[in-house]
């Protein structure tokens, strides 16, 4: 079956190649001379096939332009008709990009304050960016075949829209280019702000200034509301709540409320003097009157110093002193209320003058903190300030968005206005044969998995075959009972070997000791040793060491020194080294076992001296 789809995937791919020589035989116009080919036909010979060649490749400047565009020189230089178009689509991404470095460089300056070098890097990269992504919206939209023609064609095409495929065809279009021209515009308007501002940069300038000292005008007014001198009223808005200022003299309060209680105690002072002037008036015209013989209310009317005389002038004496007690005590709250009221005018100063020290300090920061550079935020408030005072910078600034936006959408509306191009069908053929070939080498590739997985299981039978062949044979093998016990026995003596296993062994060292003569097997770990009793791997190893040390010496000489080292004769070296090249493995795996355990005996030995 798989033989047989290869076969037909063959023969497909050989039929599209041929229609595929046939149409760009067709599209190239090529034709063979007539001459020749009356000549060879005159001759019995077959036609040519005539290729049609595509046009020298463009090495210049446009070619590498026409990469920004994301097409493929070698399909390209099949219709050469089409470079002009796509070195302008190179070339408007190119220009997307540069303008997309500079909005970059533009809005970082306004935004953070970095070394030069690094603000180029930074713009350079986003440029970059940029011009990939527009790469990607212009490659990707490379190879879509789209209705385009004729006006016959293209009514024919409205025609169908109203039929089910034509609604499809639609939606088809939308779904590919709705997502592009999405980000394209939003691309564009990521371009297209910081370039809006850095052509309106002088005009928004002067807007940002104008707004800063308006808004510090605001600010002093405000300062100066929310925090008024000491002795008038507080404001009680709620928008003062953000500009209240801490002022670090406190407001002499407490002396003003002293003052106050200062001057309630002297007019009260000043109140009861008045009232006791006008007693001690009348007590002392009494007692005049009295001593004088007077007569009248309250008068005895005998002059002399008589007793009421005295009395009355008594009376009037006591008023008197109570009288001056009174007023020294106005002479001392009076004194009080002038040094409070002092206190007060000095303290109302030293508050008065911190606060305003500290709304100059607050509108200085204030000053200080416009003075900076003009923030990307600044001047966006300041374009919307503009651009509603000023109907010509709205239509400005919307204009340089919508070139942007165009500028970035072109190539993608440019497809899908103009449809497909003799390039795209190109791409798209070419993409097609690259599926066929990819498909036609994963059928090649399974045909030739599926040819070794057979295979394999064809060896794997065989294998299986010989062994079951081979246990027949050992099965028909029939032992008496007296060699039963004795290989019973014998396999007891050897830890971890079975009956079985022990008579397989037993074969195979029949077979070797056949083979080698000199060579037997002793020991629970039978391995292979000489005659005298010397394991074969320490011949060996002996060999291999003398051979590295003196690799020159002659075989004899070698033979000698070995068997003197190893207490053995010269044949009993020989017999060894004649079994090490036929069974190799054997003996590395015995060797590196034997040095295994003497690094274990010696790291033993140095553990238990030190």
């Amino acid at each position: 079956m798989a033989s047989s789809n290869h076969a037909d995937l063959a023969a497909e791919m050989r039929a599209r190649q041929r229609d595929a020589a046939e149409q760009l035989k067709k599209k190239s116009g090529a034709r063979a001379p007539q001459a020749r080919n009356a000549s060879l036909r005159s001759a019995g010979r077959p036609e040519p096939i005539v290729w049609s060649s595509p046009a020298l490749p463009d090495h210049g400047l446009g070619r590498h332009v026409r990469v920004l565009a994301g097409v493929s020189e070698e399909i390209l230089d099949w219709v050469p008709s089409l470079r002009p178009q796509y070195t302008g689509l190179g070339s408007i991404v190119l220009i997307t990009g540069c303008f997309a470095a500079l909005a970059m460089l533009t809005a970082i300056t306004k935004v953070v304050a970095v070394p030069v070098l690094m603000r180029l890097v930074i713009a350079l990269l986003w440029g970059l960016a940029i011009l990939l992504i527009d790469r990607w919206l212009m490659t990707s939209t490379h190879g879509l075949t789209m209705h385009h023609g004729s006006d016959t064609t293209k009514r024919k095409n409205a025609a169908r829209r109203d039929a089910p495929e034509g609604r499809r065809e639609a939606r088809r279009r939308f779904a590919i280019f709705a997502p592009r021209i999405v980000l394209a515009v939003l691309v564009g308007l990521t371009i297209a702000e910081p370039v809006i501002l850095f052509v309106f940069q002088s005009t928004l300038d002067r807007q940002v200034q104008t707004t800063q000292k308006d808004q510090l005008v605001s600010y002093e007014s405000l300062l100066n509301t929310c925090n008024p001198p000491f002795g008038q009223p507080q404001p009680k808005n709620a928008a003062c709540a953000d500009y209240r200022l801490l002022v670090t003299v406190p407001p002499p309060t407490a002396l003003q409320a002293q003052l106050a209680v200062a001057k309630t105690q002297a007019a009260t002072d000043q109140a009861t003097i008045t009232s006791l002037q006008a007693t001690v008036n009348s007590e002392k015209t009494l007692a005049t009157n009295e001593c004088a013989g007077t007569s009248g209310p309250g008068l005895t009317g005998l002059p002399g110093d008589s007793t009421d005389c005295n009395r009355d002038w008594r009376v009037a004496d006591a008023s008197q002193a109570q009288l001056n007690t009174d007023l020294n005590r106005l002479a001392t709250d009076n004194a009080s209320v002038v040094s409070l009221e002092q206190q007060l005018t000095t303290a109302t100063n030293q508050y008065n003058n911190d606060l305003s020290t500290q709304i100059d300090q607050a509108i200085n920061d204030k000053k200080n903190d416009q003075r900076g550079v003009i923030g990307i935020i600044d001047e966006w408030n300041a374009l919307s300030q503009l651009s509603a005072r000023n109907p010509v910078v709205t239509v400005a600034s919307w204009l340089l968005r919508l070139i942007f936006i165009m500028l970035d959408c072109l190539p993608v509306l440019a497809k899908l206005i103009g449809g497909s191009t003799v390039y795209d069908g190109l791409l798209a053929n070419r993409r097609q044969h690259d599926e066929k070939i990819f498909d036609y080498e994963l059928c090649v590739l399974d045909h030739h998995e599926a040819a070794e997985r057979e295979l394999r299981i064809a060896e794997k039978d065989h294998l299986l075959a010989e062994r079951r062949a081979a246990l027949k044979q050992g099965d028909a093998v029939k032992m008496s009972p007296a060699l039963a016990r004795r290989l019973r026995a014998f396999a007891a003596t050897i830890p971890g070997m079975t009956v079985p296993l022990v008579k397989n062994r037993l074969i195979d060292e029949a077979l070797r000791i056949e083979e080698h003569p000199g060579i037997v097997f002793r020991g629970w770990r039978r391995r292979a040793t000489v005659l005298d009793g010397r394991p074969v791997w320490e011949i060996i190893r002996e060999v291999r060491s003398l051979t590295a040390e003196n690799p020159d010496m002659p075989e004899d000489e070698l033979l000698q020194i070995v068997a003197q080292q190893t207490e053995t004769d010269s044949g009993g070296v020989r017999v060894a080294r004649r079994y090490e090249q036929s069974y190799p493995a054997e003996i590395d795996a015995e060797i590196a076992a034997a040095d295994a355990e003497d690094k274990a005996r010696k790291r033993a030995s140095r553990q238990f001296l030190g």
